[in-house]
């Protein structure tokens, strides 16, 4: 069962080892942000709530400063665990400005939203040099992912000014991406935080070499890390909090499946779709292989048990509280109603 289940997931991977399109816009495709802007526009729930509190949160970050750090400095979280939260949220706060304060413009096109983000990009591409200290560069890699998905974004804007947006990519460049690479070949949830950051980075330079580089990555060790009754060995042995674990682990797994998806260009489309579909279908498919409730999630199929519960963490890792309503309307709503297809 085990290796059904690793043969689904890594045919996500699989699909696009030679695909010549390799578009930037790889967590919301264009085509998707037009349909839910539609949805809105339509008033329809849940878009239209979602989205209302998306620019309450834009609104109250409007006269937010940044926290951006020379040295972005994390302390072990068991050796240091106050100072680890204190300093981990300068980024964590800048990071989730930015990605709400894009994606808010974005869906509104009004202006101000777009500058602010710009704002927070800009005022860490320009301070933060470095990261340090033991966690330093985990943080930095499952944090700085909201900078990355606003970048995304702002990229193919007017409002973000040609030579602050490079300034972003020589810091995406020298800093963020030196973090992500620095632990993507670890053996336990580090390293799938490093390849989702990287992939992030390599979607947003254009860098086919890196996305094939980390395809492969999480293609070699994914047998490794799920063993065959469903759990993940490197995660589990943290002991009460191996589930928590567990899942740290498999949110930036699956984020970096869907990742992967929107980089395809037209003529993978229907293939994928075709595919997805044979992922919901499988009914009785459930991580453990078997008929019996699964401890650690439920009878969920594999295909609902991926797209729901792991992204419902992906986005809580990011500290973005709230937010999880907004990731829905955009993620879950859009992908499982319309099975992968662009409209």
């Amino acid at each position: 069962m085990r290796k059904v289940i690793i043969g689904i997931l890594m045919s996500f991977c699989l699909f696009g080892m030679y695909q010549s399109l390799w578009a930037n816009h790889s967590m919301h495709p264009l085509k998707q942000i037009a349909f839910v802007k539609k949805m809105i526009g339509r008033k329809q729930e849940p878009y239209h709530t979602a989205y209302v509190q998306l620019i309450r949160y834009a609104d109250s970050i409007q006269q937010v400063t940044h926290h951006a750090r020379n040295d972005f400095a994390v302390p072990g979280y068991y050796v240091k665990p106050e100072e680890h939260r204190a300093n981990s949220l300068a980024l964590q706060q800048d990071a989730f400005a930015a990605y709400c304060s894009a994606l808010a413009y974005r869906l509104s096109g009004k202006k101000r939203y777009g500058e602010k983000a710009c704002y927070f990009m800009n005022a860490w591409a320009t301070i933060n040099k470095k990261y340090s200290e033991p966690d330093g560069p985990l943080v930095m890699s499952y944090s700085g992912s909201a900078f990355l998905m606003a970048a995304e974004l702002m990229d193919d804007t007017s409002v973000w000014d040609a030579d602050e947006k490079q300034l972003f990519k020589d810091w995406v460049t020298s800093v963020y991406r030196k973090a992500t690479n620095e632990i993507r070949e670890r053996k336990n949830n580090w390293a799938d935080w490093g390849r989702l950051g990287s992939l992030l980075v390599a979607s947003f330079l254009d860098d086919k070499e890196e996305i094939e580089r980390n395809i492969k990555l999480i293609k070699g060790d994914l047998g490794d890390k799920i063993a065959s009754d469903g759990h993940m060995p490197e995660e589990v042995r943290r002991g009460k909090n191996g589930l928590w674990y567990t899942y740290f682990s498999l949110a930036p797994m699956t984020a970096s499946f869907w990742v992967r998806i929107c980089s395809y260009g037209n003529k993978r489309e229907s293939r994928l779709k075709r595919h997805w579909t044979i992922c919901f279908a499988i009914k009785n498919l459930h991580l453990n292989g078997s008929g019996m409730k699964d401890r650690m999630l439920g009878r969920m199929p594999l295909g609902r048990t991926i797209c729901w519960r792991l992204w419902r963490v992906y986005m809580g890792s990011l500290h973005m509280g709230n937010m999880l309503k907004i990731a829905a309307l955009i993620f879950i709503r859009y992908t499982i109603l319309h099975g992968f297809s662009r409209h």
